[in-house]
């Protein structure tokens, strides 16, 4: 939800779930990487599917506040030979999707 907050300071403010799952994402993604939760990346096979090929499952992570969730890297069109070189290996360590 966003909504505009304040009466003197007037700012636009983002809340709810989402939020907090994208704050977790990024404080325990690795440096110069973009993870992604497993709902993300279901919407993106569904809506993206060029950019989905370019995830590579990380398997299951603990994420302060939400448990344990499955996440996943998104590398950019320029590194997908490097993402698929990481899917193949992920796929022989068996972790999850």
């Amino acid at each position: 939800m966003g909504a505009v907050v304040g009466t003197l300071n007037r700012r636009f403010g983002l809340f709810g779930d989402a939020v907090n799952v994208a704050s977790r994402m990024e404080s325990t993604s690795k440096k110069d990487h973009i993870q992604c939760s497993a709902p993300f990346m279901k919407l993106l096979q569904e809506q993206w599917p060029d950019c989905a090929s370019l995830a590579v499952p990380q398997g299951a992570r603990a994420i302060k506040g939400k448990g344990t969730m499955n996440t996943f890297i998104l590398f950019p069109l320029s590194k997908r030979e490097e993402a698929t070189l990481l899917k193949q290996q992920s796929s022989i360590r068996g972790a999850p999707c």
